[in-house]
């Protein structure tokens, strides 16, 4: 008999009698979420913690503990969605990491999950000899659904995911499994089913989720609600055996993953032919979501992504530099603004570039995916600094930020950018940076990414300058692009 994940990630508090006319009444519960509509989101999802907290712990009837849930959620999830959204507009958004946006909504959605969690085993402990599938499936797809919310706030806030949360998720469906409630349809959901949603889960931690800005995460989330459905979990025994696939170990605490299926009966292979066309055909269309976001995905969701290269651990101290304003600096004519720097910790170091620690707020909040960083690998004023590019974060639990950089390659000049269009004359800070030699004999111009060219720009280093023409756009970090250009006579 396969159990709903007791005492998983989500665990039961001990239990409290209900005292007769105590607060955890419906009406009593309605003048509270009434008292919600009047304040900030961050102020309700305060206010509502204790509230669910003392829920969970309470000795109640299912129906009444439903009714409870129900009154206390919309509103909520509301006020969960209000923070998400102003995070995603943040320019710099680890600096609202640790009180705003998806680190607030944590707290709230595991307490919103053991609820419903609990709901879900006192009914299945009531009505084992006549269960009520229809409502069994509706409550077990409420925790799902909150628990991969409870991942995505994670993801967008570069949060490691809890331990056992994973475990817990693979055994709420192998519950649904056994039980064929997998493709029950839920109501309010636009008839997703469990497994639906289950797969919009796993596809969104296999979407490369450190690596992306936290807007971007959010579109593909919300594209996953109707590409999931195209998608398809098979046991090992009806797939073509290959070395490596795209697996789920339903006994595991992991996330799937590219590898070997494993022995026995509790691993399933991800298939998604119909998400790849469907991937393939936007791109060639030019549609949904920008060409590099759809490039990466077909990557992601269509086979293993190789790495070219191997990391050496090299433990030791570094001084970082967030920001073109402080790079620039750096390699300007006076190369100065040395003090600026933040002292952080060297995790690993390869060819292309070096994993990097600092505590998030101490500096850290700065780091952006995307964003321009220099790197001082010892103390001294005499050591090289290293341009590069953030190409993934995550915030460990003792809010110790990493982030891998990518290099940029050498040498670096600064420059400045002007418009030779009247009105438009604004200086735009650049670096000058040598391409790849393989690719294009030329130099290029590293600068923040433009939704036009001008046709013509002045172009200014250590006091000489002259006039350049962008002629297209070699790639680009979402922050920033690397631009071809042509000196003009």
């Amino acid at each position: 008999m396969i159990d709903i994940g007791q005492d998983l990630y989500l665990t039961r508090p001990a239990l409290q009698p209900a005292a007769p006319g105590d607060m955890f009444q419906p009406r009593d519960i309605k003048a509270r979420v009434d008292d919600l509509a009047g304040v900030d989101a961050a102020s309700a999802i305060s206010m509502a913690l204790p509230l669910l907290e003392a829920i969970n712990s309470h000795h109640l009837a299912v129906d009444q503990r439903i009714e409870l849930l129900k009154r206390l959620q919309q509103p909520l999830m509301d006020s969960m969605d209000s923070l998400v959204l102003d995070y995603l507009d943040e320019a710099f958004p680890l600096m609202a990491a640790g009180t705003r946006g998806p680190a607030a909504n944590l707290g709230l959605l595991k307490s919103l999950a053991t609820g419903w969690h609990i709901c879900l085993a006192d009914l299945m402990e009531q009505s084992r000899r006549d269960p009520d599938k229809e409502e069994i499936a509706r409550l077990l797809y409420q925790v799902l659904d909150l628990l991969g919310l409870l991942i995505l706030n994670c993801y967008l806030g570069y949060r490691e995911i809890p331990e056992k949360l994973w475990r817990q998720l693979h055994r709420l469906y192998l519950f649904a499994e056994h039980h064929h409630l997998q493709q029950y349809p839920h109501a309010g959901s636009d008839g997703r089913t469990i497994a639906d949603r289950y797969l919009h889960i796993l596809l969104l931690a296999l979407a490369n989720p450190y690596h992306q800005t936290p807007a971007t995460l959010w579109n593909i989330h919300c594209h996953l609600a109707r590409w999931s459905r195209l998608a398809e979990l098979r046991p090992v025994s009806e797939v073509a055996p290959r070395h490596a696939q795209l697996t789920v170990d339903l006994g595991s605490d992991l996330p799937p993953e590219f590898q070997p299926p494993g022995e026995g009966g509790r691993s399933r292979i991800l298939h998604g032919e119909r998400i790849l066309q469907t991937l393939q055909t936007s791109l060639e269309q030019s549609g949904e979501l920008p060409e590099s976001t759809l490039r990466q995905l077909l990557k992601c969701w269509g086979g293993e992504i190789k790495r070219v290269f191997s990391r050496s651990h090299k433990p030791g101290s570094i001084t970082v530099y967030l920001g073109m304003d402080q790079v620039h600096a750096l390699f300007g004519p006076d190369r100065h603004d040395h003090e600026n720097g933040t002292q952080a910790a060297l995790v690993n170091k390869s060819a292309d570039g070096m994993g990097i620690s600092m505590a998030v707020n101490h500096g850290g909040s700065g780091a952006r995916i995307g964003e321009i960083v220099g790197a001082q690998i010892s103390n001294t004023s005499n050591t090289p600094i290293t341009p590069g590019l953030i190409r993934w974060i995550r915030i460990k639990p003792d809010e110790q930020l990493e982030f891998g950089m990518q290099f940029l390659g050498h040498p670096v000049t600064a420059v400045t950018l002007e418009s030779t269009t009247p009105g438009d004359t604004t200086p735009q800070r650049a670096l000058l940076l040598p391409d790849r030699p393989q690719a294009h004999p030329s130099a290029t111009l590293l600068m923040a990414s433009r939704h036009s060219l001008p046709a013509s720009a002045w172009l200014t280093s250590s006091g000489s300058r002259m006039k350049v023409r962008l002629t297209g756009r070699l790639e680009g970090s979402g922050l920033y692009s690397r631009y071809y250009f042509t000196k003009l006579e």
